[in-house]
Parts: C-alpha cells; structure tokens; sequence
C-alpha cells in the first residue's frame, strides 16, 4: 500500500515542469496515475457507465486546465477530484434519462388503444352528438356549458339569468332527455 500512496502523492522534480517539459510532465502523470483513476471511476459508477472514458475525459480536462496546476500539490488527488465528479455528474444524467423513459413508458401505456376501443369510443361520440342535437336548444345549452365547457352552476345560472337551483332541475332534467335520446340511438 504505502508504494501505491508514493506513486500518488509524489510530485515529479521541478525540472520536469518548464514550459518546454509540461507535455513530458503529463505524459509521465498520465502513465503513473491512468490505470489507478480507471479503478476509482469502476469503483465509483458500480458498472453504471465506461469507466475508461470517464478517465480519459479526466485527464483531457486536467490537461486543459494544466497552467492552473501548482506543481508543489501531489497530481493525484486533483485528477481523482475531477474524475469522481464526472462519475457523480454522470450517475445523475443516467438516473434523469431513467426516470424520464420510466414517464415515457407509462404515458404510452395509457395512449395505446386498441383498434377496436377506438371505433367503440369513436361511435359511442357519434351517437351522443346525434342524442344531443335532438334535446331543445336550452337542454343543449345547459349541457353544453356544464358538461362539455365545465362552466359552474353559478355562471350558467348568471348567463341564463334563472337561480342556481333552477339551472340543477333543468340540468337534471336534460341529462335524463338525452339519456333517453341516446337509448333510442
């Protein structure tokens, strides 16, 4: 154990650092710390996901951002830093992408209707079109507002200029006519 902290913790010389040797210096990090920061991502997804790409996008954002590392600070810990926050990152796309398929899903069970349900409920309209046109102009009104516009007893009653109670009886009353339209039907 304490060769792998060594291999982890140990900063390269100073020397390795210039401007012409940080490639180099990279390089070396890369090849020290690869095959240890795709163990932490496999560790970290719990086979959720490419852990190797993981890595690899790790060190392509290390490396992008290279000029704002301190070559006195062990590489190690900031590049494992920035992997397990790509694996959390991307546990948490994976968990959005399940729950809105899991929507999905559920909302396409619910759409699905059979062939012959659809002629039935496409009939079944018809026909109470047809059994309401044969009602009275103010039965069709009234059901129309109510049942169709979802208009409260108390706006019908304003429009109709008639009390609320009057609006229940002659709503009653026309729900019972096109019942019985729509029986005949």
């Amino acid at each position: 154990m304490a060769v792998v902290l060594k291999i982890h913790l140990e900063p390269l010389p100073e020397a390795m650092w210039g401007a012409e040797r940080k490639a180099a210096a990279f390089e070396e990090l890369y090849r020290r710390c690869y095959r240890p920061l795709v163990d932490l991502c496999r560790r970290t997804l719990c086979g959720r996901g490419d852990a190797e790409a993981i890595a690899q996008e790790a060190f392509e954002r290390a490396w992008t951002s290279i000029d704002r590392f301190t070559d006195t600070r062990p590489f190690w810990p900031w590049v494992a830093t920035i992997a397990k926050r790509l694996c959390v990152d991307h546990r948490r796309r994976l968990e959005r992408e399940n729950a809105h398929r899991h929507i999905e899903a559920e909302s396409c069970r619910h759409r699905a209707t059979p062939p012959d349900e659809t002629v039935e409920v496409w009939d079944d309209y018809r026909s109470a079109r047809l059994a309401l046109k044969e009602l009275r102009p103010y039965e069709q009104r009234i059901i129309e507002l109510r049942d169709v516009q979802g208009w409260s007893y108390d706006e019908i009653a304003r429009l109709e200029g008639v009390t609320v109670e009057a609006i229940r009886g002659s709503l009653k009353r026309a729900r019972a006519s096109l019942r019985k339209s729509f029986a005949r039907l």
